[in-house]
């Protein structure tokens, strides 16, 4: 179980650096803030202190701003708001 553990954790890791990278490559400033939030923030705050361009960044960790049950379902809500941002917009 913790071999399929420990595999289960490399490939998400890989996924969200691989994400965070493309995410990156199309930004024309470097990022200077990162907010992470919800269950996986643990995950988020190493990938974010490993990451060569993101080292320097202000790290926001919602969880100690907000609400647990706030802080869990931020991401969710972000996603939602930038989901209607981009309905009205078209």
């Amino acid at each position: 179980a913790e071999t399929v553990a420990r595999f289960l954790g490399d490939v998400q890791r890989q996924r969200i650096v691989g994400a965070l990278d493309r995410v990156l490559r199309n930004q024309q400033q470097p990022c200077e803030h990162v907010l992470i939030s919800g269950s996986g923030s643990f995950l988020a705050e190493a990938i974010v202190g490993e990451h060569r361009q993101l080292k320097s960044a202000h790290l926001i960790r919602l969880g100690e701003c907000l609400t647990p049950a706030a802080a869990q379902a931020a991401c969710a809500v972000a996603v939602a708001h930038l989901g209607h941002e981009r309905l009205v917009s078209s």
